[in-house]
């Protein structure tokens, strides 16, 4: 995973937990998140799993995603990401709703510290 290309997109899958990794610099990339499981157990550790493996694998410090579910920045909470930001009325559902969008982060020293505690 060394060498990921910026601007590809390189999903990586564990126990039915997706993360599609997008690289926009060497250093910074942004993750899409999707499980195929409700087992949320099952989910965070994958999640975790797959923040580790992408950090331990390649050069890149930082991860972020940006997600109009609640519930995804809470999951990113409980393996070491952090509430950055949130983006009001920034997504359109297909109702025509807007509604608020959440940004999440982490860098390789704040998951370093995480893995740590």
């Amino acid at each position: 995973m060394s060498d990921i290309r910026i601007g590809r997109s390189l999903p990586l899958e564990k126990d039915g937990f997706i993360l599609y990794i997008v690289p926009e610099t060497k250093w910074l990339a942004r993750v899409h998140m999707f499980s195929k499981t409700s087992n949320h157990v099952v989910s965070l550790k994958a999640f975790e799993f797959l923040t580790n493996l992408i950090f331990d694998s390649s050069k890149v410090q930082k991860l972020y995603g940006i997600n109009h579910f609640k519930t995804a920045v809470k999951l990113s909470e409980r393996v070491g990401w952090k509430h950055e930001g949130t983006l009001s009325e920034s997504f359109m559902t297909k109702e025509g709703n807007l509604k608020d969008q959440y940004v999440f982060g982490i860098t390789s020293e704040e998951n370093q510290k995480w893995r740590n505690k």
